[in-house]
């Protein structure tokens, strides 16, 4: 089997730079409460909310060292997201499940957020971007020159945007590898992330203009280089065809309310998965979708690019009014 296929457990949690573990832990533990009493909130369905915690708590399993620890949020934002917090806090959005097509791009996504938390990256990030900062005021006092002193804060910021790109190549690699062990099949990672630019591809003709892509993933790198380095990965692994479990996955998600407002439509949208009969067209699918570039929408959240992809007997996921 290859290397892909495990991950030493001993190896897999970093230890950040300043801030150690525990302090990290209380840390992430304040903020969570906070945004749980503030801002945040959580999607009111257990049974999803239960179905995507034992997928990112299997990929825990096989990664962390303490993956008791883990605290797995399902929140109600069509903003497609999932984040790693500081402590092991993971916040999936309900719009993530719009743009997944089978449980194993689910269990590749859920594994990426794992990655970011085993790697202790938010930690790190955080400590970077605190040393970068110090460094650039004590030059600046030194020197006592504005505009030297804004010319490095442009360069610190670029130097911490290629780290945390590094961070998601990185993340990547803890989401393909958890994939096989988990008996999914290993290119569902490759999958997600060729979603990722599918969905740019949508917001750019949306908005009419290119880099639209929702600000959650500006951070990360083009999604296409996402896909062929995760492509790699599956095929160093070499572990045969595994499933998908795309059946289980679409009739999970049925019934999920969206904002459609991000895509030019109502307030409240409905999931609902729809099997393409003899006649139909993606053109008279889309026509009940009630989002700007209907057909465009829905060739992209099912993974598709052409018109003549859509198929008698397909099951698709299509959004309607609610």
């Amino acid at each position: 089997m290859a290397v892909l296929a495990t991950i030493p457990q001993a190896a897999a949690q970093d230890t950040g730079f300043f801030l150690n573990p525990i302090e990290e832990r209380v840390v992430g533990r304040r903020a969570h409460e906070s945004r749980l009493a503030t801002k945040l909130v959580v999607y009111p369905d257990a049974k999803l909310a239960a179905y995507v915690e034992n997928i990112g708590r299997s990929c825990a399993r096989l990664s962390a060292r303490y993956p008791e620890q883990f605290v797995f949020t399902l929140v109600d934002d069509t903003n497609p997201n999932a984040s790693a917090a500081l402590g092991g806090f993971l916040y999936f959005h309900t719009g993530m499940l719009l743009w997944i097509n089978d449980e194993a791009e689910l269990a590749a996504v859920m594994g990426h957020e794992v990655g970011h938390a085993i790697k202790r990256h938010g930690a790190r990030e955080m400590n970077r971007a605190a040393v970068a900062n110090s460094l650039i005021r004590l030059m600046a006092l030194r020197r006592r020159d504005p505009a030297q002193f804004e010319d490095m804060q442009v360069k610190a910021a670029l130097a911490l945007k290629e780290y945390g790109r590094d961070q998601e190549f990185e993340s990547d690699a803890v989401g393909t590898s958890v994939l096989g062990p988990l008996g999914y099949d290993p290119y569902g990672a490759a999958r997600m992330t060729y979603q990722l630019h599918l969905m740019g591809l949508y917001f750019d003709e949306l908005s009419g203009k290119p880099n639209a892509t929702p600000l959650a993933w500006r951070s990360h790198p083009p999604s296409l280089d996402r896909v062929r380095r995760t492509l790699d990965l599956a095929k160093a692994a070499n572990l045969g065809e595994l499933p998908r479990h795309r059946d289980r996955y679409l009739q999970m998600i049925e019934g999920i309310r969206f904002d459609l407002a991000p895509f030019g439509g109502p307030q409240r949208g409905v999931l609902r998965i729809y099997t393409v009969r003899p006649g139909d067209t993606a053109a008279s699918i889309a026509s009940r979708i009630p989002v700007q570039k209907p057909q465009s929408f829905l060739l992209a959240i099912n993974g598709l690019t052409k018109p003549d992809e859509v198929k008698a007997g397909m099951a698709l996921k299509v959004v309607l009014a609610n």
